[in-house]
């Protein structure tokens, strides 16, 4: 995926689905490299506590679809199990649950912060030199394009509260209607800014928790962008079961 002078997006827009991440901010001859992560909640045990894993995965865009979706292939990386930080714990009497609940997100988040830095630095907005498999080296630019997650996932990673979506500001109690009216995608340098500033009730009234969010910090990323629905859990379990129940009211 080398950006050239002319419009590869129009040309080529259902090979290089990722094409539009900062084609137009990188220098003619660089290699666009869209990363692509993953995380998903492991639950552990029931015995010795609440004990619950994160794991976070990585890869790239510049690798076909067909291959990077074979598990025998490894396209995708491991980088790291995230501790999920224990919540509601009734021998603190101190530290009310609110707080437990905020303390253990912002720990994910420090975590996902340093997992991210190389991709968030200074030298993030420049290019590196990669060798790749064909023994040349070119000038890459890598930049966060995707982070496959079911809903759950989301609501870790954006710091919204259960009942709203990612994406957009839809009021919870008109989720799976059509409506008229269009609401507005999320602004998450919005949120920084009320976060930094400690506008906590402009946080509260779109959802948002009081938490420093890491996707914040990445440069040429917008957390709304990123999105993507997990198959399993949000098309099969989700649209699929919410369309079976439509279609079963509708006959009877």
């Amino acid at each position: 995926m080398v950006v050239g002078s002319g419009s590869m997006l129009t040309k080529n827009a259902y090979l290089y689905p990722f094409a539009h991440v900062g084609q137009t901010q990188i220098t003619i001859g660089s290699t666009l490299v869209p990363v692509l992560l993953a995380s998903d909640q492991i639950h552990l045990t029931n015995f010795s506590g609440d004990k619950k894993l994160c794991s976070v995965y990585m890869s790239i865009g510049n690798v076909k679809s067909t291959l990077r979706n074979k598990s025998t292939m490894n396209a995708w990386i491991r980088n790291a199990l995230l501790p999920i930080a224990p919540k509601r714990l009734d021998k603190i009497p101190t530290c009310p649950a609110e707080a437990q609940e905020l303390d253990a997100l912002q720990i994910s988040h420090e975590f996902l912060r340093s997992i991210l830095i190389p991709l968030s630095d200074a030298r993030s907005k420049q290019c590196f030199q990669m060798e790749f498999c064909d023994e040349n080296v070119r000038s890459c630019v890598p930049r966060v394009s995707a982070w496959l997650a079911d809903h759950m996932e989301n609501v870790m990673i954006y710091g919204i509260t259960s009942n709203c979506c990612p994406i957009c500001i839809t009021p919870p109690n008109e989720f799976g209607e059509l409506q008229d009216t269009s609401y507005d995608t999320r602004t998450h340098l919005r949120y920084a800014t009320a976060y930094h500033n400690s506008v906590i009730e402009q946080l509260e009234s779109n959802g948002v928790k009081n938490v420093n969010i890491a996707l914040w910090h990445l440069p040429h990323c917008e957390s709304n962008d990123i999105v993507r629905p997990n198959t399993v859990y949000t098309l099969l379990r989700g649209i699929l079961f919410h369309m079976g129940k439509w279609v079963q009211e509708f006959l009877e």
